[in-house]
């Protein structure tokens, strides 16, 4: 595991695209509940960064979150 420092993370969002892979796992119906936490996770990992928060804040994946919730309200492991 790699750990990456708060202020390097709008860099590697940037280089990687970061926002459209976590949109893309997200969003698939089929993905794994463990694929899914780390995802969330790893959201929760960018937001530490003032900068990153704003960009999720402002982008589509808020709204894939609030479903995610939605649908896996049962699991307290997710929520």
């Amino acid at each position: 595991m790699v750990y990456i420092p708060s202020d390097l993370w709008m860099e590697k969002i940037q280089k990687y695209n970061f926002i459209e892979f976590l949109h893309n796992h997200l969003m698939n119906q089929y993905a794994e509940d463990d694929i899914l936490l780390e995802c969330v996770m790893l959201v929760g990992t960018i937001c530490r960064n003032d900068q990153c928060a704003q960009i999720i804040a402002s982008s589509y994946l808020i709204k894939l979150l609030q479903e995610l919730l939605g649908t896996k309200q049962e699991d307290d492991e997710m929520v």
